[in-house]
Formats: C-alpha cells, sequence, structure tokens
C-alpha cells in the first residue's frame, strides 16, 4: 500500500509531538475534550533541486515551497481532500535526483498553522 500520509507537529518549544497517525488523533482527542474544534491543515510542498556551485566538481541543493494549502475540520474531509490534492499534483516519473527529473511532492497533515513544513528560504553556503 503506498504511503499517503506524513504526520509531524511541533509543540511551540519545536519538539516533535505528533510522529503518528495515533499521536495525532490522540492531541485533536484532547483538545476536543477541552472544548477546542482544531482545523486540520493539509500541506503540499515541491521539493525540487539548485545548483548550488562549482566546488569540488559541482554541488546541488533541494529547495522546498509549499504549493497547496487546504483547510478542514473532520479525517473524512481529510482524507477525501488529500486523494485529490494526490491527483492533482502526482508523482514525477523521474525522482529529483534523476537528470530527468523535475521536482517531488510531499504532502503533510499538520494541526496548527505554524507548524507547516519549513521552505527554503536562502541558498545554502559552501563551506
Amino acid at each position: 500500500m503506498e504511503k499517503i500520509l506524513s504526520y509531524h507537529d511541533l509543540d511551540v518549544d519545536g519538539n516533535l509531538i505528533a510522529e503518528t497517525r495515533s499521536d495525532f488523533r490522540k492531541i485533536r482527542r484532547n483538545r476536543a475534550a477541552a472544548g477546542y474544534v482544531d482545523p486540520i491543515y493539509l500541506v503540499v510542498q515541491e521539493i525540487s533541486r539548485c545548483y548550488g556551485g562549482p566546488e569540488e566538481g559541482g554541488w546541488w541543493y533541494d529547495v522546498a515551497v509549499n504549493v497547496a494549502v487546504r483547510k478542514c475540520y473532520t479525517w473524512q474531509s481529510a482524507l477525501r481532500i488529500m486523494r485529490e490534492l494526490k491527483e492533482e499534483y502526482p508523482q514525477p516519473k523521474y525522482s529529483r535526483g534523476s537528470v530527468l527529473g523535475s521536482g517531488d511532492y510531499e504532502f503533510f497533515i499538520c494541526h496548527c498553522e505554524e507548524n507547516f513544513p519549513t521552505e527554503t528560504t536562502e541558498r545554502p553556503h559552501y563551506e
């Protein structure tokens, strides 16, 4: 079976608090019991390669950009939307590591806007 979902969420200190589906559901149940209804965010991130420079024969680095964000409130709608996103952003025939490849897509589920996967904001420096 194809891996559909990646779960990750961080607390305010940056510690990993939800890595599996059961962790994620446990957090949502605890918050619902306290009277909160949190939205579920589905994030599609495109990861492509960029040329870093000629040092040591040339080097490349990954660039990540969030290309789609959807919000919903139930697991049923989250799964439906995730299937739609996987159809809208299919994996390319060749991965980003191939000469023929283009960007790959990764799919994330988050329960807080602050925990979206990070985008690449600057070019790494060769040392």
